[in-house]
């Protein structure tokens, strides 16, 4: 909290010992943005350090259309980074990586100066809500209680993936069905949003994902523009400017 994360990682690796590889684990959407933001640092800074993805699926980013994947992937190659799929993380100590492949179930170690660990995050108590946000419980609308973001599933068209985009939206209808509820007329507003689009940082100039549909693939330049653009709409949000009208 009180240092950057470049500045605790150029501390580490300046230490003596600590040129082995730096393993990433998890292939979803955190993991890989970590990845291609850890390997700018260590090719901006000159760092020997080699960089290698853990991940226990066959391929990465498997939530997403396949288009995607292989872009990543790709790029993982041109850039020398190492790719374990199928393996799962079983710990890291003294300077070692130890692995589980998951398909024989056979364990190994490699050498690993660090490791990064970015194995998602299983939802808790998820709430059933109706269309309008408000939750169910026992197959009974609760009338004066809604909820909203991603643990919430609403029973609507609308999207309810585990995304800022999805949370915004829940929230907002949310807020203005509490205030059509407390008013004369309680006709409440359904949640129809559908998603459009999501992009994945792939360091500071590149980045891929889609717009509009998903087969609709954009990278490079044109994917980390529209990722500017989105959160710099997302930062707008949070400071009172509400600029999110699809």
């Amino acid at each position: 909290m009180k240092h950057s994360g470049s500045e605790i990682l150029g501390q580490f690796l300046s230490r003596p010992g600590t040129d082995a590889p730096i393993s990433v684990v998890g292939g979803g959407a955190t993991g890989i943005q970590f990845l291609f933001e850890i390997e700018h640092f260590l090719r901006y800074h000159k760092y020997k350090n080699k960089l290698r993805l853990i991940d226990s699926g066959d391929q990465v980013l498997k939530q997403f259309p396949g288009q995607l994947a292989r872009y990543v992937e790709t790029l993982m190659t041109d850039l020398n980074i190492e790719y374990y799929p199928t393996t799962y993380f079983r710990g890291q100590q003294q300077g070692k990586i130890r692995l589980e492949d998951k398909n024989i179930g056979s364990q190994f170690e490699l050498a690993s100066s660090l490791t990064f660990l970015f194995s998602g995050k299983s939802q808790g108590s998820l709430l059933k809500a109706n269309a309008f946000g408000q939750v169910i419980v026992d197959q009974q609308i609760l009338q004066h209680v809604f909820v909203a973001g991603d643990c919430s599933y609403y029973q609507s068209i609308g999207s309810n993936t585990l995304t800022a985009q999805s949370a915004v939206r829940k929230g907002k209808l949310a807020a203005r069905n509490l205030l059509r509820h407390s008013g004369l007329f309680k006709l409440l507003e359904p949640y129809l949003h559908r998603d459009i689009g999501y992009v994945i940082s792939l360091g500071p100039s590149n980045a891929v994902g889609w717009l509009a549909l998903e087969n609709n693939v954009v990278t490079g330049l044109a994917a980390y523009t529209i990722k500017e653009i989105v959160e710099a709409q997302y930062d707008l949000l949070l400071v009172g400017i509400d600029t999110y009208l699809l």
